[in-house]
């Protein structure tokens, strides 16, 4: 079924179940806050009033208070405090049946209304933006050439997914997508009139839970076809697993640092170019669905799956990893849309864990994929709500700081990484791809070239400037001051040099050792992930693969402008697998690394591995 068709046949739903509670596109009934009950005034029809955007506190809306229990204020979920459920839940299925209505409703306002589906698709990218002009074509489908507030609130917003575009920190993808749910939720909460909704999560996780939840695989039906998208990979909508379980792990808890570090990805890159990736490419079709980013966020799915997302991140925290702490992080702002379609300006330091964010969940999951107690969480667990003094700042009475909470020591790079083998020019298809890694001890500069990604990487900073005038609060804190680049390091010893690199890759004490992708391309997408395995010789003859992870090239296509990840590695810690391999006699010199098609590949599709490298740091 076409989009364009799907989306005729939803809005003559969509509008019977606006009829029923009593809003339309043009109605005019009360939008719910979650924190504060019914809140004054009308909702918006497409054109957000101007003037200074607030900077509302996140989990409640457009709020002045963080929040942290719900409130009666109407709907029919009952009160108590928010939290996100697994959707396989009963309170989850509850939560679910308030977003399958309010995602027919906003499906049947016009696109230009910011709490559309469509505005809000847009937000994370524009679909089918295969070059720069694709934003500035869906503004004037959307608008026309005249200026109203709704379309200056887009041209700041759509294209917004961090860091899949040009010139972006990778360090922003989790918040951003944060406070992006977040938005979306207080949108929904106010649509549906249930101010104690809260979006649940699709644990993929659980091994039960592999297939994609069977409400969204109902097209047509009166309570959940909203929830349908045809975009989908077709075993996908036919109850099938996404993926195998040994690639839906959540081995990147294990990660102690948010940020790359060498050739360690770090816990951000390593969620998002991994799980993140892999849930998208094995949910959506290699044209027009989740598994390309202008048009992940038109499958319902997609929300869920970033609640997983973000659940993960804050498991991560839970277990006592730190965030970066730097105001340039913690003082990024982000424009969205609020309940009310005004724009509202949330920044990365206001949802650094959840107590700030306004919302908790119900369980969190630890390395062995079990929930983590909530005993043994190491993230403050404050009982009572509290000011956010970061927001409110210049206006607030009364400010509270947030506890600290023990955190894990951060990793320093003490020492260059070496690379010992690489292969350049990797080009898979759909048929396994076996190469040998070549010792660099003779090729100084090949190794050199591979290095210099890794400990120099090009600084992704956000260069759009957003057009509205700045709140006061934002003007006190510096917030709008886009363009200015990361304020430099403090001086610090450069690491030492590192030891010629040995002929057998295997790490000495206090070492580890990485198997590092960079300069991912494809001109098509592929569709499906590449398993990736090193290849030893068996004690009895022949050889044996062991998995080292997956690879996927969800935002890696080369023709859409911005989304190349050449700029990016994808690495793995193999360093217990060298290492029992060197102990055994069977880590070669030359190691074969293969990569293994899952599933049949989109024709055409051969996608490019600018280098593959072992390095040891």
């Amino acid at each position: 079924m076409s989009r364009s068709r799907r989306g005729v046949l939803l809005t003559g739903g969509a509008l019977g179940l606006a009829a029923a509670t009593g809003l339309t596109a043009c109605d005019q009934s009360t939008v719910v806050d979650n924190a504060t009950g019914p809140a004054g005034g009308t909702p918006p029809t497409g054109t957000p009033p101007t003037g200074t955007p607030p900077t509302g506190t996140p989990g409640g809306g457009n709020t002045t208070t963080s929040g942290g229990t719900g409130s009666g204020g109407g709907g029919t979920l009952p009160p108590g405090p928010r939290i996100r459920y697994d959707v396989s839940s009963a309170p989850g299925q509850a939560m679910l049946a308030v977003y399958a209505r309010a995602v027919a409703l906003m499906m049947a306002l016009p696109a230009s209304d910011p709490r559309s589906w469509t505005f809000q698709w847009y937000s994370h990218w524009v679909k089918g933006a295969q070059d720069s002009s694709g934003k500035t074509a869906a503004l004037a489908s959307v608008f026309g050439p005249a200026a109203s507030p709704a379309k200056s609130l887009a041209q700041v917003m759509w294209d917004g997914c961090q860091a899949h575009g040009d010139n972006e920190d990778e360090n922003f993808f989790l918040p951003w997508h944060r406070l992006y749910v977040v938005a979306f939720e207080n949108i929904v909460r106010g649509i549906a009139g249930e101010p104690n909704f809260t979006l649940p999560y699709w644990n993929y996780l659980d091994p039960g839970q592999r297939a994609i939840p069977a409400p969204f695989r109902q097209a047509g039906d009166p309570t959940w076809g909203s929830l349908f998208n045809p975009n989908r990979n077709a075993a996908v909508n036919a109850g099938g697993a996404i993926a195998s379980a040994a690639n839906l792990s959540p081995e990147v808890l294990s990660e102690t640092t948010y940020s790359s570090l060498g050739a360690d990805q770090g816990f951000c890159a390593n969620l998002d170019l991994g799980l993140h990736g892999t849930v998208h490419v094995g949910v959506g079709n290699a044209t027009d669905g989740m598994g390309l980013v202008p048009w992940a966020a038109d499958d319902p799915i997609f929300w869920l799956h970033h609640c997983n997302i973000d659940r993960i991140w804050a498991s991560w925290n839970a277990l006592g990893n730190a965030n970066p702490s730097d105001a340039a992080f913690t003082a990024k702002p982000f424009p969205f849309a609020d309940p009310n379609g005004k724009q509202v300006v949330f920044t990365v330091g206001q949802v650094l864990n959840l107590q700030q964010a306004g919302y908790d969940y119900d369980a969190l999951v630890g390395v062995s994929g079990q929930a983590i107690p909530q005993t043994a969480r190491r993230e403050p667990r404050p009982a009572a709500p509290f000011r956010l003094s970061l927001v409110d700042v210049a206006n607030a009475t009364t400010t509270q700081s947030l506890p600290e909470a023990p955190k894990r020591p951060v990793p320093v790079l003490r020492t260059l990484p070496s690379i010992t083998h690489v292969s350049e020019g990797v080009r898979l298809g759909g048929a396994a791809m076996r190469i040998r890694l070549i010792s660099t001890q003779g090729s100084p500069e090949v190794a050199a070239r591979t290095l210099a990604p890794l400990l120099t990487p090009a600084v992704r900073m956000q260069t759009r400037a957003l057009t509205a005038a700045p709140s006061p609060t934002a003007k006190l804190l510096g917030l709008f001051n886009l363009k200015a680049a990361r304020p430099p390091a403090p001086a610090a010893p450069a690491p030492a040099p590192a030891p010629p690199p040995p002929l057998t890759p295997a790490p000495r004490a206090g070492q580890k050792v990485f198997l590092v992708l960079s300069n991912l391309s494809t001109d098509i997408q592929p569709g499906v992930i590449y398993e990736i395995y090193l290849e030893a010789p068996a004690k009895g003859g022949g050889s044996q693969a062991y998995p080292i992870g997956a690879l996927s090239f969800f935002s890696a296509m080369r023709a859409m402008s911005g989304m190349s990840m050449a700029s990016r590695a994808r690495s793995f810690d193999i360093t217990a697998l060298a290492s029992t391999l060197a102990a055994q006699g069977r880590l070669e010199a030359s190691p074969a690394i293969t990569f293994v098609p899952v599933g049949k590949p989109a024709a055409l599709a051969q996608p490019l591995i600018g280098s593959v490298s072992l390095a040891i740091q």
